[in-house]
C-alpha cells in the first residue's frame, strides 16, 4: 500500500495541497495525543481536489457484496444467500479475486477469515453513509449483529432514501489517520501494539477509506486473503 501512495505522489502536479498538509498536521496531533508514535517523514495524501469519493449506489453495491462474501465464509445456506441478492437493487457485482473466490467449491482458512473481516469495511461503509454517528477507536471489532439488522431488515429503497453521504473531506481526514495509524502498527518505534489497537480493524478502515477516495482499486487494497491476515495468524494457518 506504501508503494501505491509513493506512485501518487509521483504523478504529474501532484503537490502536497494546503488541506492534505493540515490534515497530515491533525492526524499526527491526534495520534500523539493517543500516545501513538508516529512518522512524521511519511507523505501527505492527495488533497480533497486531487480524490473522487465514490458513489452512494457504488458503496451500497460494495456493502452488499461484502454482505453476501462473509455470510458464504460463515457457511450461510444457499436460501439466506439467495434472500440476500433479491435485497439489492441490481445484481451484485464483485471485483475480479471475489469472482475468483467464489469460483472456488472449497474455501481456505484464510479465505474465510478474510471474507469475515470484512464486517469491518462494511462498517466503515455504512459510518460513510452517515448510518453510523462514529467510528469508535480501534481496540475492539465491530458490532457484527447490529450492522447485519441494520442492513438485512431494511429493504435497499429504504436504506437508500436514508443515505446522506459524507464530505470528501471528512473522509479523507480518516483515511489520513488511518494511514498513519496503519503504518505505526508496523513500525519499530510504535509505542503500542496489539494490546490497545486491533490491527486488522485499522487496516480494514484504511484500505476501505483508500478505495472511497478513488485512490486505489478494491482488489489493490485488498490483494489475497493471507495478506490480510496479521503476523500471528498468519502463523496459524500455516502448513
Amino acid at each position: 500500500m506504501l508503494n501505491t501512495i509513493k506512485r501518487w505522489r509521483k504523478r504529474p502536479g501532484l503537490d502536497s495541497k494546503a488541506d492534505a498538509v493540515t490534515r497530515k498536521v491533525q492526524s499526527e496531533q491526534w495520534l500523539d495525543d493517543a500516545g501513538v508514535t508516529v512518522n512524521k517523514t511519511l507523505p501527505c495524501l492527495p488533497g480533497v481536489h486531487q480524490c473522487t469519493l465514490q458513489s452512494a449506489h457504488a458503496i451500497w453495491q460494495r456493502i452488499y457484496a461484502l454482505f453476501y462474501l462473509s455470510a458464504k465464509a460463515e457457511d450461510q445456506d444457499p436460501a439466506a444467500l439467495s434472500m440476500l441478492q433479491k435485497r439489492c437493487l441490481s445484481p451484485l457485482q464483485f471485483t475480479h479475486n471475489e469472482q475468483k473466490l467464489l469460483a472456488q467449491d472449497n474455501w481456505t482458512l484464510a479465505d474465510k477469515e478474510s471474507c469475515v473481516w470484512r464486517y469491518e469495511a462494511i462498517n466503515t461503509l455504512l459510518w460513510t453513509l452517515k448510518l453510523h454517528v462514529r467510528l469508535s477507536k480501534p481496540n475492539q471489532v465491530c458490532d457484527i449483529l447490529g450492522i447485519s439488522r441494520l442492513v438485512l431488515n431494511s429493504s435497499a429503497e429504504e436504506l437508500t432514501a436514508r443515505t446522506k453521504i459524507r464530505t470528501p473531506a471528512q473522509c479523507l481526514d480518516q483515511a489520513d489517520l488511518y494511514y498513519r495509524y496503519s503504518q505505526s502498527m508496523t513500525s519499530k518505534t510504535g509505542s503500542i501494539y496489539l494490546a490497545d489497537i486491533n490491527e486488522q480493524v485499522v487496516q480494514q478502515r484504511f484500505h476501505c477509506f483508500m478505495w472511497l477516495m478513488g485512490l486505489i482499486e478494491w482488489d489493490d487494497a485488498f490483494p489475497s486473503a493471507l495478506q490480510q491476515l496479521s503476523k500471528q495468524e498468519r502463523l496459524q494457518v500455516a502448513p
